[in-house]
């Protein structure tokens, strides 16, 4: 079970798991005058008690309709950490235990309210108030890499690639789950990558013995850092034995993941192009870079960029449709999370 730290604002989680009375979010603004405004302002929204039960968006694709069910109304899950404060979501570490057969290890996940002086100077320029919303856990992280768990079949040879991976949280934790990961991939924006790597070797002994592990930097849409993508996952996933058969390396399911990537409308142009690079078959190449990508979204940080991206995907060639709610991990789920699968036609 995820083991969220204790601070400031578990009070205010444990008060009440659906809406914060309004006692508790004046505390809020007292003890933790870094929270960003916007959170503050969907807690506002909940006292005013505008839920904004939102179910089945509809958005066009292909010339037909497809619906996502989804819902914001309802009792937050226990494990969630929609009302964090500062220090739980940047100074401490997320943990979390993971199961590998008989075995059980915990995940310790470095989070940071930036990255490095470069990363300072990038969060200073973007929309979420100079914190790097990147470099933390999300709900909708969680809930994808629990399900990815569940995907890989026995005797499989999977490979990961996480992209916007932030903190590297989805894939480490997927690929802690399952010995058939024997190659993952983590990506983000450069300033990001030294927070991967930390992470990546911190957690070494958690994650099976036949896993090999890389912190890339990867924008998307650039296709020179796709190729080093490309080569990175060829020796990653290439066995070392001798004995070997040179077939192996071949025999591969690569599966792309991107855990609360959609959460601003500008994102969505270079994520279906990103997307097009890795699962169709570029010019000259033999075979695409995946099979299938799965993302998460958190249908209360911006509703409309996950309708977008259904949309534009599905326009520029790609079958998106969504795992149900019943298919997700039976305690790592929320009503309030999407999550798509993206595959080519």
């Amino acid at each position: 079970a995820e083991r969220p730290r204790r601070g400031p604002l578990s009070a205010l989680r444990t008060a009440s798991p659906r809406r914060p009375p309004a006692a508790a979010l004046s505390a809020l603004r007292t003890a933790s005058p870094l929270v960003r405004q916007g959170r503050l302002q969907t807690i506002e929204h909940r006292l005013r008690g505008s839920q904004r039960r939102r179910t089945g968006l509809v958005v066009d694709g292909d010339g037909s309709d497809a619906e996502l069910v989804w819902s914001c109304d309802g009792e937050t899950p226990s494990w969630s950490r929609a009302y964090l404060g500062y220090t739980e979501r940047f100074r401490d570490d997320y943990e979390c235990l993971v199961r590998r057969g008989a075995h059980t290890h915990i995940l310790r996940i470095l989070q940071l309210p930036v990255v490095s002086a470069a990363h300072r100077a990038e969060a200073s320029g973007s929309s979420d108030g100079g914190l790097s919303t990147g470099s933390t856990v999300w709900d909708a992280g969680i809930v994808l890499a629990r399900y990815i768990a569940t995907l890989p079949r026995p005797g499989e040879r999977v490979a990961l690639i996480e992209l916007g991976a932030g903190t590297g949280h989805v894939g480490l934790t997927a690929a802690a789950c399952c010995p058939e990961v024997v190659a993952l991939v983590l990506t983000d924006l450069p300033t990001v990558v030294p927070l991967l790597e930390a992470n990546v070797a911190r957690n070494a002994g958690a994650l099976p013995a036949t896993l090999r592990a890389a912190a890339l930097a990867y924008r998307w849409g650039e296709a020179a850092e796709l190729l080093r993508l490309r080569a990175a996952l060829v020796e990653l996933s290439t066995p070392r034995s001798p004995g070997a058969p040179a077939a192996a390396a071949s025999a591969l399911r690569t599966v792309c993941l991107g855990g609360d990537v959609l959460y601003r409308a500008e994102v969505v142009a270079p994520l279906v192009c990103a997307l097009r690079a890795l699962l169709l078959s570029a010019p000259g190449a033999a075979e695409a870079v995946a099979t299938e990508a799965y993302l998460s979204a958190s249908m209360e940080h911006c509703p409309q960029a996950v309708a977008d991206f259904v949309k534009h995907a599905r326009a520029s060639g790609l079958a998106v449709a969504q795992v149900p709610l019943s298919a997700l991990d039976s305690v790592y789920c929320s009503p309030g999370v999407v999550l798509l699968r993206v595959v080519r036609p």
